[in-house]
């Protein structure tokens, strides 16, 4: 919706009609429906400035070959931009002291994740599929939308401030999702 409102032009894959058809409204042209995994998306080379994968490649059997595929899609210095969420983050392992890895309908363990990357795989899948990391970032646990009470204006949205700067601290440890801007790698 804010690049569209930008003004920039959007292309979108997505698998389900559904939400291929909700999702219309903010683009500029047809979204392609189907599995990335299988399909060949109709765009021509050199054609993007910006792949944007937003939470989406765990999703897919093959990433480094969807990344690899679509590459030939972004503009010579074109970017590509990629968040994931971070299974070796302090929860996950907390949890796996009490042998507990329970899947969920969102989140580091949603149950339709078919891959699992720490900051170091992460930054493997990129390498393998022909990219490097030129800048990255990291998202901290969204604790106000685990926990209504630490939502802005609440009593104890202090937590969610002290949890956001302890995630810049070790991030590996406690990134919540990685967010990496990347480039075609020259080697």
């Amino acid at each position: 919706r804010e690049l569209s409102a930008a003004g920039h032009k959007l292309y979108g894959i997505e698998f389900d009609p559904e939400w291929a058809a909700a999702a219309q409204q903010y683009y500029c042209e047809p979204i392609q429906v189907g599995d990335l995994d299988t399909m060949e998306p109709r765009f021509p080379d050199s054609f993007f400035d910006v792949l944007i994968f937003g939470a989406v490649l765990e999703h897919f059997k093959c990433p480094e070959r969807i990344l690899r595929r679509l590459s030939r899609c972004l503009k010579p210095g074109g970017k590509l931009l990629v968040t994931m969420p971070n299974v070796a983050n302090w929860f996950i392992h907390l949890h796996l002291l009490f042998g507990r890895w329970d899947y969920q309908d969102r989140g580091i363990l949603d149950r339709t994740h078919l891959k699992f990357y720490t900051w170091k795989t992460f930054k493997q899948l990129l390498a393998d599929s022909g990219f490097c990391v030129t800048h990255s970032e990291i998202g901290p646990i969204p604790l106000p939308l685990v926990f209504s009470w630490m939502a802005p204006g609440k009593p104890f949205y202090f937590c969610h401030v002290i949890n956001n700067a302890i995630s810049n601290l070790r991030r590996p440890f406690f990134a919540f999702e990685f967010i990496v801007v990347a480039e075609r790698s020259t080697r």
